[in-house]
């Protein structure tokens, strides 16, 4: 199947070229690139990710998507404001030239007002969402409850699906894993099932439920065609809420990174780390997982600052193996109320079992 992949690389000249290539897959858009002459090539859209382009899709427009994983909140509501200054700039600049000719500057400031106050409405879905995500990832089940209530109200963008969800992960945290069930059920029977299995696997995880969780993935690889992506996905909850390691093990046997884009590409590397780490292999898996500790560093996801402190706490647990005591209690104390609020209990029981 012909997909488009969003990528960011070098060109000959150095500089930093963020476009997007139409390949089979992630390992045929690499190799298209680096024959282009490219290097330190990171496709960023794996192949189950959709890319949808619009009539005016060029260079700028992916530029644009790949940024928006690196910028923070305030700096993505600027681009915003930036990006419609038409909607706000003309009444700055009548209010400015009417305060310098001694008028009355109230039709400009009116102007002025009613631009910011529509970029804002536009700029809200974004805020929501962040917000709705950071909510989720602390534990704040009841104040995400409400963001997706607010984001339910506007016209972001956001399927129907994936508002819903949002609302039964929030109700899933809070334990009502019934009434989260029953409400997303809705969407049992829509076109694609392979989107409604992976929300229904967030579902799960969230609610702390794992058999339910894996036995959901399990469900989400076969509806996949057998997805090598989503052969990682499994591998990695195997290796973080049970101790089938060698079955983990077979999942990944045949993949490797360089074919993967970036974030499945590390999810595959965390996998590999973590087996060393089950095989006594403390130093290669604290270095492995440093490595990609410093990756999600670099994005603005609440999700994957949540995957930071849960990549910490593997790391503890590796350094608590090899007899650094002070430093591994204190990263694990930093950590631990997060591993707590999302039910990591097989890796807590490790942890305090290591002598």
């Amino acid at each position: 199947m012909i997909r488009e992949f969003l990528f960011e690389a070098h060109d000959a000249d150095g500089q930093l070229v963020q476009n997007s290539v139409v390949a089979t897959d992630v390992a045929d858009a690499k190799g298209q690139l680096a024959r282009m002459g490219y290097r330190d090539i990171s496709v960023r859209t794996g192949e189950l990710q959709g890319l949808k382009r619009d009539a005016n899709w060029d260079a700028t427009s992916a530029a644009r998507r790949i940024n928006a994983g690196y910028h923070t909140l305030p700096v993505a509501v600027l681009n915003i404001f930036r990006a419609r200054w038409l909607f706000w700039m003309p009444g700055a600049a009548l209010a400015a030239w009417q305060y310098g000719t001694g008028r009355a500057p109230y039709l400009g400031l009116a102007l002025l007002v009613t631009g910011l106050l529509h970029t804002a409405l536009k700029a809200l879905p974004s805020v929501l969402y962040n917000q709705l995500l950071w909510a989720r990832v602390h534990g704040r089940y009841a104040l995400g409850l409400r963001y997706v209530t607010m984001l339910g109200t506007l016209s972001s963008g956001i399927s129907a699906m994936n508002i819903a969800a949002e609302r039964a992960k929030m109700l899933a945290g809070l334990g009502r894993v019934d009434e989260a069930l029953a409400g997303f059920s809705v969407h049992e029977h829509e076109d694609n099932r392979v989107a409604y299995l992976t929300q229904l696997v967030a579902i799960h995880d969230t609610a702390g439920r794992r058999d339910s969780h894996i036995a959901v993935q399990r469900d989400l690889l076969e509806a996949s065609g057998q997805s090598k992506e989503i052969r990682i996905d499994l591998a990695w909850s195997l290796m973080r809420y049970t101790t089938a390691h060698e079955e983990a093990r077979a999942l990944i046997a045949d993949l490797h990174p360089s074919n993967f884009a970036e974030m499945f590409g590390a999810g595959l590397r965390i996998v590999q780390a973590m087996l060393d780490q089950a095989e006594g292999r403390h130093q290669n898996a604290i270095a492995a997982l440093r490595k990609e500790h410093a990756l999600f560093a670099r994005y603005s996801s609440p999700l994957l600052a949540g995957m930071r402190a849960e990549l910490c706490a593997y790391i503890a647990l590796s350094m608590k193996a090899e007899g650094q005591l002070q430093e591994a209690d204190a990263l694990w104390q930093q950590v631990l109320p997060l591993m707590r609020i999302h039910h990591h209990d097989l890796l807590i029981a490790r942890y305090q079992q290591l002598a």
